[in-house]
């Protein structure tokens, strides 16, 4: 009974509150609990209100996704125990279901349906549920492993897109499965800046091959001329901006001391040429 107790909070303790630790009490402590907030009924009713009051799914949201696909299975399963299979036609329970889908996981759905020649059902929607959240995991396993499942909630935890919304595409490879996933919207890729040296589409100045090639004082030359960033070769910043890095070195007499590795000569220039100091 005191752990029967301690399980409890709210109305639900309170209710058997009166009664003590023997048999008995014990039993009717149950039965009172089983009427009032048990049964297959209620269990029911509560899935049947979640899933009313569930927003409609965005495109973007996969935890919202995945919990709409694990109440419709439980709800399934539900009706069936209580035998109202007629529930699972195209009824109401149907139509407030696929209210919730967007218009491009209707579209995915009801394509699915037309391929394996389903009827328009509760089952055949919680079917097709189960294989896009399939696909998705097998999506995360070919990609970053088969753990990666964990890992992959707390990045979307921890690194939600622009406006709070989190990307799932970071979570997918681009398989013949995936174009056809209701998570995916028809967006063209987004590409990285052209180089600033070559003109090049698809890597940045950092990783520029010609621009490797020249000597440091060409390099030096062209970042000053183009304005790009002396510590990461961004084209949107100074390095200025960017928190400074400390480096400790020894001057006694005016001069630097220097070590194998270190040049014997050391430049000193500002970022606008309007300042330099040669140290020997």
């Amino acid at each position: 009974m005191a752990r029967l107790r301690q399980s409890l909070t709210g109305i639900a303790l309170d209710s058997i509150r009166g009664l003590g630790v023997s048999g008995p009490e014990y039993k009717e402590a149950k039965e009172i609990l089983n009427t009032k907030f048990g049964g297959q009924r209620r269990q029911l009713r509560a899935y049947l209100d979640d899933l009313e009051r569930m927003h409609p799914l965005r495109a973007a949201d996969v935890q919202s996704f995945e919990r709409f696909a694990d109440l419709v299975r439980v709800t399934v399963v539900k009706l069936q125990a209580e035998g109202k299979v007629g529930e699972l036609g195209d009824g109401t329970l149907y139509s407030l279901l696929v209210k919730k889908l967007t218009g491009h996981q209707l579209e995915i759905y009801t394509r699915w349906m037309n391929e394996h020649s389903k009827d328009r059902s509760v089952l055949s929607l919680r079917d097709w549920l189960k294989e896009e959240i399939s696909i998705r995991v097998e999506a995360i396993e070919m990609a970053h492993g088969i753990e990666s499942e964990d890992s992959a909630r707390y990045n979307r935890k921890q690194y939600p897109t622009k406006g709070g919304r989190r990307n799932p595409s970071s979570f997918f490879m681009a398989s013949n499965n995936q174009r056809n996933s209701a998570f995916n919207e028809d967006k063209s890729p987004k590409q990285k800046p052209p180089c600033a040296f070559c003109s090049g589409p698809y890597h940045g100045i950092w990783a520029c091959r010609q621009f490797e090639q020249t000597s440091v004082e060409q390099r030096w030359n062209f970042a000053k001329e183009k304005q790009l960033c002396f510590r990461c070769l961004s084209n949107d910043h100074w390095g200025i901006q960017e928190a400074f890095q400390s480096v400790q070195v020894h001057v006694l007499n005016n001069s630097v001391e220097t070590f194998q590795s270190m040049p014997a000569k050391i430049e000193i220039e500002s970022v606008n040429g309007d300042f330099g100091k040669v140290i020997e």
